[in-house]
Formats: structure tokens, sequence, C-alpha cells
């Protein structure tokens, strides 16, 4: 069976520019596209309760990484947590952890999750979120067919990180000027 790339895409109405839309990419094998539609549904599935209700989980690229083929599958599910007024910004992010068989690197997936003061305490996040996170992680390793990016099967449970990250938004050094491949003196 091939390995598919199903990549999540989201949108938010709370922020701007290249903050509003963000995707996640994740792997499967499955027998075809039809399967990997329903596995991108099971996905929005768990990252609902990570997202304020100014959240849509727009659509899910599929594509099987042997050429097999491609589709764009709608989901448009809203996000369920209540979104207050004290929004951390967009570049705070939840770490969560898979372990990968035959590998000593794990799998990560970095959470642009709807983040509320109140839901961070001296840097790290409340027993609740913590406990959302855990519940998002369990499942998504107990998706049928979700593997890590190599084909690797996840091991569970998950790992949360308990403090808050950050990663760039909008932000890709190809695409400054000046930027080049190896070391190239500037003319």
């Amino acid at each position: 069976m091939p390995v598919y790339e199903i990549t999540i895409f989201k949108h938010s109405s709370l922020y701007t520019g290249d903050a509003s839309d963000w995707s996640n990419v994740y792997h499967a094998i499955l027998a075809d596209l039809d399967s990997a539609g329903l596995c991108a549904d099971a996905i929005a599935g768990q990252e609902i309760p990570l997202y304020g209700d100014t959240v849509t989980i727009t659509h899910a690229y599929i594509k099987a990484l042997d050429g097999a083929g491609s589709a764009v599958h709608a989901i448009g599910d809203v996000g369920s947590r209540t979104s207050l007024s004290n929004i951390l910004p967009p570049w705070n992010v939840a770490r969560v952890d898979w372990t990968v068989t035959g590998r000593p690197r794990t799998a990560r997936k970095y959470l642009r999750m709807t983040m509320q003061e109140g839901d961070v305490s001296d840097r790290q996040f409340i027993p609740d979120v913590i406990s959302v996170l855990q519940e998002y992680g369990d499942n998504v390793a107990d998706i049928p067919g979700i593997v890590g990016s190599l084909g690797e099967p996840l091991i569970g449970p998950a790992v949360v990180d308990h403090f808050v990250a950050m990663r760039q938004v909008g932000w890709s050094r190809r695409a400054r000027p000046g930027f080049h491949r190896g070391y190239i003196a500037n003319p």
C-alpha cells in the first residue's frame, strides 16, 4: 500500500498576513485516496479541541508519495475552544512527540493551537491544556494507517512538552534578498 502525505490546512480570522494560514503534515499507509480522505477527517477530528472558534480546518491536500495521485479533500470544521480576547501571538506553539520504530529521532508536531494567557503559567501549559494535548497525541497515534514520515509506525503514548515553544511565522530564508545557497560573498 502507498504512503500518503496528508497536509491539513487551517485558517484563523484572528491573525492577518502569513500568520492567518498554516498547516500540519501527517503520513499514513492506506489503500487509496478515499481511505486517505477518511484519515484526514479523523485527524481533523483530533485537532478540533486544540483550536478556538476563530480557527477553521479548511481542507486537506493528499498525495501519494509514489506518484499514484493526489486530491484536495474539503473539511470545514471549526475549533471547539471558546476564543477570548487575550490570545497569545501565533508563534507560540505546543510540541507533541511520538516514538518511531527503528529511529532515534521522534516524530514531532508543532501545534499552533489557539493559546490564551490563562493556558500558560510560568512558561508552562496548565494541566487542562496538557491533558488536551496528551489526548490529541494518543488518539492520532491510534488512527489506522498513521505512520512517521518514512513510513514507520508511531509508538504511543505521545510525549507532550510542557513548555511553550516558539516557531517562526511566514519566514523563509530562501525568499529573502541576498540569500545564497552555501557560502557566496555578496557582490
